[in-house]
């Protein structure tokens, strides 16, 4: 039984937001790299790294979990009780996602404001 379209369509949006976090990520890590070169020790900096590099290690781990439960459902049988188990837990960890986001994209400017 193929999963629900709203399961797939929640799947596919953490994706997008994954992939944006990760971009973002991946900028402000070169612009932090940039500005720790100019103040290697500045504490506030290495603080904001650490983040950024924390913030991209989980995007990584998330997007592992939603696969392995997208795979763990369809490999059961797909109840209405598990496909709304998975919805709900999938759903929660889009709200983590997005915040998290929202605060790589904060760094992000925040450093760029610095160069």
């Amino acid at each position: 039984m193929p999963l629900p379209s709203e399961l797939t369509a929640l799947v596919e949006r953490i994706d997008r937001e994954l992939d944006r976090l990760e971009s973002d990520g991946r900028e402000a890590i070169k612009i932090g790299t940039y500005l720790l070169n100019r103040f290697p020790d500045n504490f506030t900096l290495i603080q904001l790294m650490a983040f950024v590099n924390t913030s991209l290690f989980y995007a990584d781990r998330a997007r592992n979990q939603i696969r392995e439960r997208v795979e763990s459902v369809d490999r059961s049988e797909p109840t209405p009780a598990n496909l709304q188990e998975a919805g709900e837990d999938i759903s929660i960890e889009l709200g983590r996602i997005l915040e998290t986001k929202i605060r790589v994209t904060q760094v992000k400017n925040r450093l760029e404001g610095l160069r």
